[in-house]
Parts: C-alpha cells; sequence; structure tokens
C-alpha cells in the first residue's frame, strides 16, 4: 500500500504524476529549443568591422584566411588573406573599408571575377 502511494495507480496521486512527467518534458523541450536558438544565432553573427580598430580587422583576416564580415546596416563583404582563398579563374583586388580608427583601412583582398576587373 505504501508503494501505492507514490505510483500513478494511487487515485489521489494519478493526476499529479502526470501533471510532472508532462511539465518534465515540457520542459525538455524548452531547453532544446532555447539552446537551439542559441546555436543559429551564434551561426549567424558576423564580425562588424564598423566596431573593430583597422590592426583588429587585418589580423582576423590573416587568421581566418577568408571571413564575411558586416560592413554596414544592411550590408556585409567576404574578404581574404590571399589568392589561395579564391576560386580559380577569380583574381584578388585590395579591399579598403572604413573601420572604427580609420576611413581607410586596407584589411586584406576581395575575390572578383577576371572578367569583371578587366572589363569584359
Amino acid at each position: 500500500m505504501w508503494l501505492t502511494l507514490f505510483t500513478a495507480d494511487c487515485p489521489v496521486h494519478a493526476g499529479t504524476v502526470e501533471r510532472y512527467e508532462r511539465r518534465k518534458v515540457l520542459m525538455w523541450k524548452l531547453a532544446i529549443w532555447i539552446l537551439l536558438l542559441t546555436i543559429a544565432d551564434a551561426a549567424y553573427a558576423r564580425p562588424d568591422v564598423r566596431t573593430m580598430t583597422c590592426a583588429q580587422s587585418k589580423a582576423l583576416v590573416l587568421q581566418s584566411g577568408s571571413v564575411v564580415m558586416t560592413t554596414g546596416k544592411h550590408t556585409y563583404d567576404r574578404f581574404v588573406a590571399s589568392q589561395a582563398y579564391c576560386e580559380r579563374p577569380s583574381v584578388i583586388r585590395r579591399a579598403w573599408i572604413a573601420t572604427k580608427d580609420t576611413k581607410k583601412c586596407q584589411i586584406g583582398f576581395r575575390c572578383e571575377d577576371r572578367t569583371r576587373r578587366f572589363g569584359d
């Protein structure tokens, strides 16, 4: 009889056990959703050159080799450290951008289509 007091077979505690199980499942679902939203937010976060110094921006490009950075309120661009990070037949062109401490900082390069660069 003592054992039935804490199980779903007991008429007094039957609803309590079910509510507890439902809450437990709900809490797990909520925890998973929060985790997924956090991961998704981190995946979409880009470094913002407007909040970085010229030296920080250059170092990030050199360290990463290739990085997509926010350049304005609704704009972004991909910057590379060398030709090795561009697809063929692309060529590299110096990338000058405004950073937190200067209006014109050469942080690396942009990959451009060879035909676009030479005016085809």
